[in-house]
């Protein structure tokens, strides 16, 4: 009963105000009624919603430390000024928290007294964000601030599945909604999720970010620019970190990964073809169960003829010179045949089913397969190449996509004006890096 009226009542907003107000409430008090509200968001009947509750009235970083339980380190939280990816705090947050609250209290008695037992609704969306989100350093999705998690991708956040299920949602609908800027930024944010939060993994297969990032793929293949590159950054992202996840995904009416790498060898540039052939090995090594449903999509699509042209021809020798640099989205001659081979010797492995086993009987039947797999291509595969699991993207990296997929800057702030009216310019943005892969 006592969660319930802290959730519909107003008596979380009370505890909050009490805990808050400056030099009027004992500290023993204050803490005392930081504790009953941390216990209160744990009550198993009522405690969602009194965590909903107080979510729509903290700033982001505060649910977590009140649900701790512990009254004075809550209480110090909010004496605390931080800037890390979950909290962006100062003193002038926090009195206009105190603002806010006894603003919302004053609204939540006399809407009380209309409503007597049907309770208050409280507003859904928290004013203080205006004060509080800076755009150098959001936007701010699943509890964090995208830019400052960017600039520091191994802080430990609370809840990183959350955060991939926000990201997931907002990059879609940054893809369908041709916002190339937010694409990039947020691809930026997911790639850096997955490589430095395991936990994140775990929520990859529910929040539908590859199912998202293939159709994104799909679409823009052709045109290619830099919201088709974040699609693939964020699709060779995947299969390194959650290969059955992404061997798995299937983009209604355009297909699954096989059928995304037979689209870009005709169009999207040759640096995401071969980024395609190097994620599709890598969910067939790290998701075996998928093979026979990869390897139909690859002979139903045509993506074995053209692997198969990249074949040399019999008696042919690639020296260490042939084809490209990595510049100018080309690779080495000796590169592209590498892995085109490790790709079919992938998809030929008999045992893994019927599309496998026709694939295995019609190259051994060609010379320039014998012919290939019976040299070394061993040292024309870039570092950490076909997904085994390192921490290097090799093909992105080996083709220098990173200049390529630099994060866009932050939202220009308006200039503001001292006491004696003369314009300021805004301070200056944080610094922000890149990740490459």
């Amino acid at each position: 009963a006592v969660a319930w009226v802290a959730a519909q009542m107003g008596g979380a907003l009370i505890l909050l105000r009490v805990s808050l107000e400056q030099g009027e409430v004992p500290v023993p008090l204050q803490h005392a009624s930081l504790r009953l509200l941390g216990r209160l968001m744990h009550q198993p009947a009522h405690g969602s919603r009194v965590v909903a509750c107080v979510s729509r009235l903290l700033p982001p970083g505060f649910t977590g430390v009140l649900a701790d339980g512990d009254g004075a380190a809550s209480l110090a939280a909010f004496d605390q000024p931080s800037r890390t990816p979950e909290r962006v705090w100062s003193e002038k947050a926090k009195l206009a928290l105190i603002a806010s609250l006894k603003e919302r209290a004053e609204e939540a008695d006399v809407k009380l007294g209309e409503a007597g037992a049907a309770g208050v609704e409280l507003p859904a969306v928290p004013v203080l964000n205006d004060v509080v989100v800076d755009p150098a350093d959001g936007p701010l999705l699943g509890g964090i601030y995208v830019r400052l998690f960017l600039s520091d991708p191994g802080y430990p956040l609370r809840n990183a599945g959350h955060v991939l299920e926000s990201l997931s949602g907002a990059l879609g609908a940054a893809f369908e909604s041709g916002d190339v800027d937010t694409s990039v930024l947020l691809s930026a944010a997911v790639v850096a999720l997955l490589r430095h939060h395991a936990a994140a993994s775990a929520a990859a297969g529910a929040c539908g970010i590859a199912e998202r990032a293939l159709s994104a793929a799909h679409t823009l293949h052709e045109g290619g620019g830099d919201a088709f590159n974040a699609a693939m950054r964020v699709v060779h992202a995947l299969a390194r970190h959650v290969p059955d996840v992404v061997g798995g995904a299937f983009a209604p009416r355009v297909g699954g990964l096989a059928a995304l790498t037979q689209r870009t060898s005709k169009g999207g540039g040759r640096w995401a073809f071969f980024a395609c052939i190097e994620a599709l090995t890598g969910c067939l090594r790290g998701a075996r169960r998928r093979t026979e449903a990869i390897a139909a999509e690859a002979e139903a699509c045509g993506l074995i003829d053209t692997l198969v042209g990249l074949l040399p021809a019999s008696g042919a020798v690639v020296v260490a010179g042939d084809g490209g640099d990595g510049g100018g989205g080309e690779l080495p001659r000796g590169t592209e045949v590498a892995l085109a081979v490790q790709l079919l010797e992938a998809l030929s492995v008999a045992e893994m089913g019927t599309p496998c086993l026709r694939i295995r009987s019609r190259l051994d039947g060609l010379e320039s397969w014998n012919h290939a797999t019976g040299q070394d291509h061993s040292l024309f595969l870039p570092s950490g190449g076909g997904g085994g699991g390192g921490e290097t993207a090799s093909v992105l990296s080996l083709l220098g996509e990173s200049a390529r997929l630099a994060l866009p800057p932050p939202p220009k702030q308006t200039a503001t004006t001292n006491e004696g009216g003369e314009e300021c310019a805004p301070p200056p943005p944080p610094p922000t890096t890149t990740t490459t892969t």
